[in-house]
């Protein structure tokens, strides 16, 4: 007769040691794993160990190349644009039109802004599986691959939208860019006025000389009637004229410059007591006005051509009283300007995407749809950008590479 076998305590304690091993054995996996997978997601991520950085103007000012800095001796505005061939020639200052000599300005020379470019933004494959499948949106930026190399632009178009001009201004589906292509979209500065006290008219403007600029002060006149207008000045041709789509940042670029109509203005104040302020655009559709009150204090406020976007209201003014045209586009009442509490006045506007007569003759019919497989880019600064604009058919899908954040 067989005595059966008995489990004798240190056995138990050998298996119990075993499982433990092939459980913590499986983590051990699924971490690597895990590990694994998120190194070679951020291998798919350009410029994570190194940097990436813009080299060409033609996203600015979204993305900026290599620049010099400095400031205006006159208005204090800040000067920014990518290094010349020359610096020996005198330089015009794009806020208040006066010329001085490059040594004036004190530069300091700027690296290009850096960036991510993410391959696997829109298509990320390992091992034959695909992780991530996605198309890419409007509004997207962009690299793209070409034979000139690795280029970063602004995608604004998906196969199926219309592409279409409007006189020579781009639009999408019959509509502006800026109504189209999810933002927020940077703003172009036009001009910035700092200072005590405003003057009085009459503008001085009719016996300013071809060599000489407006000074930034000399922008914003103050009427009898209270109301203080902006008389805009074209640093370039010297005289009164509507707004352009002038691009600061393009200091040795020669070309045709068209009109625009989409501008805002930024103000920084104090007041003393409450005070109703009203402020007034000019349209060539419909010219109105807009008020808003503020308390005492200080405020720094922002009024576009839509007004209600910012609190203000529009008023009934009728507007043959408004005293705003194309070359004096804003006015305001009920904002004054003391020594002990000065203004702050900023006007910028949105970009605007024009073709140029020579690009046009690239483009068969003013509408054109996209087909599966293209998208349609662009560049920021508008004016100095090879893009879609000049290859209206768009580019394919495979050129894009990835998508482009900034650091």
């Amino acid at each position: 007769m067989h005595t059966p076998l008995s489990l004798q305590p240190g056995d138990a304690a050998a298996r119990q040691a075993k499982s433990r091993y092939r459980s913590k054995w499986w983590w051990w996996v699924v971490l690597a794993g895990i590990l694994a997978l998120m190194g070679h997601r951020l291998g798919q991520i350009q410029g994570w160990l190194g940097n990436v950085m813009i080299a060409g103007p033609s996203m600015m000012p979204t993305l900026f190349c290599p620049t010099l800095q400095g400031n205006c001796p006159d208005c204090q505005s800040v000067q920014r644009f990518p290094p010349p061939d020359d610096l020996a020639e005198n330089l015009t200052c794009w806020n208040c039109g006066q010329k001085y000599p490059p040594k004036s300005f004190q530069f300091q020379a700027l690296p290009g802004d850096s960036v991510w470019i993410d391959r696997a933004a829109y298509r990320w494959n390992l091992m034959g599986w695909t992780l991530c499948n996605q198309e890419p949106q409007r509004g997207d930026l962009v690299a793209i691959a070409d034979d000139t190399g690795i280029r970063v632009k602004r995608l604004v178009a998906v196969p199926g939208d219309t592409v279409s001009l409007e006189g020579n201004e781009l639009q999408i589906n019959a509509r502006p860019l800026s109504e189209v292509v999810p933002g927020p979209l940077p703003r172009i500065p036009v001009h910035e006025s700092r200072f005590p006290a405003f003057q009085q008219e009459p503008t001085p403007h009719a016996d300013v000389s071809k060599e000489q600029g407006v000074s930034a002060s000399q922008r914003w006149l103050k009427r009898p009637d209270g109301w203080l207008v902006y008389h805009h000045f074209s640093v370039h041709s010297k005289r009164s004229e509507p707004i352009r789509d002038d691009c600061p940042y393009n200091r040795d670029l020669t070309r045709h410059m068209n009109r625009v109509e989409a501008f805002g203005c930024e103000a920084a104040f104090t007041i003393e007591q409450p005070t109703e302020i009203e402020i007034a655009c000019w349209q060539s559709s419909k010219t109105v006005s807009y008020k808003r009150s503020f308390a005492a204090g200080k405020h720094v406020v922002r009024f576009e051509q839509t007004g209600s976007a910012h609190g203000w209201s529009q008023t009934d003014r009728p507007a043959s009283e408004i005293p705003v045209s194309e070359t004096t586009p804003i006015a305001i009442h009920g904002l004054d300007a003391k020594a002990d509490s000065p203004a702050i006045l900023r006007i910028d506007r949105e970009i605007h995407w024009f073709v140029s007569e020579h690009d046009r003759l690239e483009w068969q019919a003013d509408r054109i749809v996209l087909p599966a497989d293209r998208f349609f880019v662009v560049g920021d600064n508008q004016p100095n950008s090879a893009d879609s604009r000049q290859a209206p058919s768009g580019i394919e899908r495979q050129q894009i590479i990835g998508k482009v954040s900034r650091k």
